[in-house]
């Protein structure tokens, strides 16, 4: 009972008119990316009333550690990545599409860079 209450709090952190997708194969959870972003209110005004985020790509990044010549242990690490697709729609019918992405060391850096975008794609609104 306490799980199915804690998803719907989480899932209500978004606006209503906002849906998530994730392919089961990234290994993310619309409850982890949703819990993180933070996008305002659409107003349909703008030229669309709902939005479809499909996260197509993550990578947590990558850590490598190589012997150098001299013995010395040397690390390296790449920042992990985030892309998605944003499909606005209006009354159902898909009017523009966007490919956004972030990269971060971690997953909440990566959602507060996607919310950046996302907000400014929301703002800008659709030109008639």
């Amino acid at each position: 009972m306490f799980a199915h209450l804690a998803a719907a709090l989480i899932l209500a952190a978004l606006p209503e008119n906002v849906r998530i997708v994730i392919p089961e194969r990234i290994g993310l959870s619309a409850e982890q990316v949703s819990s993180r972003l933070e996008i305002p209110p659409l107003d349909p005004d703008r030229g669309f009333d709902s939005l479809e985020i499909v996260i197509y790509h993550f990578s947590t990044g990558k850590e490598s550690i190589s012997l150098g010549e001299e013995g010395t242990l040397r690390e390296t690490s790449h920042e992990g990545g985030m892309k998605a697709l944003v499909k606005l729609k209006r009354k159902g019918a898909l009017v523009r599409v966007f490919f956004i992405q972030a990269v971060g060391r971690d997953i909440d850096v990566m959602c507060r860079r996607l919310s950046k975008k996302l907000t400014s794609i929301i703002e800008k609104g659709i030109r008639r």
